[in-house]
């Protein structure tokens, strides 16, 4: 279960400048009016529980906080510059909580050198570094400029309300070993490392990221967001441009809300289980869309397929079994994820089921543009709500909907376009009719895909994919039994009637599932991969 809540005193940004203790920075030197501090050189010592109001500009300087377990010290920085060449601009020893207010209208840097020293027997690596709980707020604005490893460090708990953040880091820009909890903000994060990171390999129920709203840029070399837990996104606005997955989950990644756009990313989402509640979200990634794989098993295991157990066209049409042995139990709730029976080992799509893993969309608005496989699950795929619109790879091993276990739709709009030879559709247990088409290979231009009903109204539409595509796969809730429609995939038309709860033209392919080993490309397919023998009629033209 992921902590989302937050203490009162974390929120609070009031302070008493005629209660608090006065800390002046003079560049090469330290003054100060009031208790709880002590003075060496350029470093100033914070020894007590209390509120701490600092100014000024400290050329090579330390602050230190080394108060006792039960003190809560905050420290309010009033348009302070800080560098400190070979440790942690501000360094938190010991106490309870270290609170940080950023006053609206100030402006505040920190900074470091690109090699730090001990000072003492903890690993300090961050121009912010705690080993305690650490709290930022307040709405004024902090630089941080960390030329050796991390921005922020916490070794519990990072909790963030407010502020804005401008930090470039050789390494993770944010960080909290048992949870990082943002409840608003800016964030523009250039980082060579990840992005935003929680880990704990110690204490399994944390290393988790709570998000409920703030303004996130994200441009890295590493995971743009990643957990060795999980990660709950309630509210927020994203902008992800990463060399590496846009958010990563050992665990549950779970979206109920927001607005995320991964712009570019080796793998848009990925998690043992990915719930989609709510959202607008559009991925764009060199392989997976969205993943759902034991972060433990880094290669896909594959056996070989039985060929014995072949269908022909036509039998695959009119038993739309879809190679689906299983149905997915979907968990009862979207925040708590429960590991189920999603389904067994299932070998006939060539490759092994993991019963953890799986992908649920119960809402929101997705897009995804993959290079690789869009949706891609080690175990089952289930898609209750929402709208679902996915562009897959034409390579051979790479598909738009992807799974090792089981398929089912009970209820959204989901459009699917890629290759034909690894591609898949929902099972024949699924309560919402679903069509699944070999097509002419369509182009860059003129590749709308629209379902007409008998009447000419469009029930489902997608203007623009962004590649070619051979294969498609439509749903909607609008989908009726033995009902006439025109499949239109670009100029080409295909009239067909919904006989089955899947109609297709279409023998399944075989899923490969799971990251896979980068660097290693399948092979393009065909132009024109369409098959034959089926017995709804084919026209072109237009309307």
């Amino acid at each position: 279960m992921v902590d989302k809540e937050i203490k009162n005193k974390d929120k609070e940004v009031n302070y008493d400048r005629n209660t608090s203790t006065i800390i002046t920075l003079n560049g090469d030197s330290i003054s100060f009016q009031g208790e709880g501090v002590t003075v060496g050189n350029s470093t100033v010592t914070i020894t007590q529980a209390g509120t701490y109001v600092i100014s000024g500009n400290l050329n090579n300087g330390q602050i230190i906080i080394d108060a006792a377990d039960t003190d809560d010290v905050r420290i309010v920085l009033e348009n302070v510059n800080i560098h400190s060449e070979t440790s942690a601009a501000i360094y938190v020893r010991n106490a309870d909580k270290l609170i940080v207010t950023l006053p609206s209208g100030t402006t505040n840097t920190l900074s470091g050198g690109s090699t730090y020293e001990n000072i003492d027997e903890n690993n300090i690596d961050g121009v912010i570094f705690s080993k305690d709980d650490l709290t930022i707020n307040g709405e004024g604005t902090l630089n941080i400029n960390a030329n050796y490893k991390h921005g922020i460090v916490s070794k519990n708990d990072l909790n963030i309300v407010g502020g804005t953040f401008n930090i470039n880091s050789v390494s993770q820009a944010l960080s909290g070993k048992d949870a990082v909890k943002i409840y608003g903000g800016v964030f523009n994060i250039e980082s060579q490392g990840k992005g935003i990171k929680s880990e704990n390999v110690d204490e399994t129920e944390k290393g988790n990221i709570y998000i409920n709203g703030g303004e996130f840029n994200l441009n890295t070399l590493d995971d743009a967001l990643h957990t060795s837990g999980s990660i709950v996104i309630d509210e927020g606005n994203f902008t992800i441009k990463t060399e590496d997955d846009g958010m990563h989950a050992d665990k549950d990644l779970v979206i109920n809300g927001g607005n995320i756009n991964i712009t570019e990313s080796y793998e848009g989402l990925e998690g043992y289980k990915v719930v989609i509640n709510g959202g607008e979200i559009n991925i764009v990634s060199s392989d997976d869309g969205i993943n759902a794989a034991n972060p433990e098993s880094t290669n896909t295991v594959e056996v070989i397929p039985d060929t014995t157990n072949t269908t022909t066209t036509q039998e695959a049409t009119q038993n739309t079994t879809n190679n689906m042995n299983t149905v997915p139990v979907p968990p009862t709730d979207g925040n708590t994820m429960v590991p189920g029976k999603m389904g067994r080992p299932n070998t006939d799509n060539g490759m092994i089921n993991d019963p953890s893993a799986y992908i649920k969309i119960t809402g929101g608005n997705t897009t995804v543009n993959a290079s690789g496989d869009g949706i891609d699950s080690n175990g089952s795929f289930l898609v209750t709500g929402g709208s679902l619109f996915v562009s897959g790879a034409l390579t051979r091993g790479d598909a738009a909907i992807d799974y090792n276990g089981g398929a089912k739709i009970e209820g959204g709009t989901v459009v699917a376009v890629g290759g034909i030879g690894m591609n898949q559709s929902f099972g024949s247990e699924s309560t919402q009719y679903s069509i699944f088409y070999s097509v002419n290979a369509q182009g860059s231009e003129n590749n709308a895909v629209k379902l007409i009903d008998d009447s000419g109204n469009v029930v489902v539409s997608w203007e623009n994919p962004p590649k070619a595509y051979s294969s498609v796969v439509v749903s909607s809730p609008d989908l009726k039994q033995n009902g006439n429609y025109k499949l239109q995939t670009g100029s080409d038309i295909i009239e067909l009637i919904l006989q089955n709860v899947v109609t297709t033209n279409i023998s399944q392919g075989m899923g490969m599932g799971g990251r896979g080993q980068r660097g290693q490309r399948p092979q393009e397919l065909p132009v024109n991969p369409n098959t034959s023998g089926t017995t709804e009629t084919q026209t072109t033209g237009s309307f």
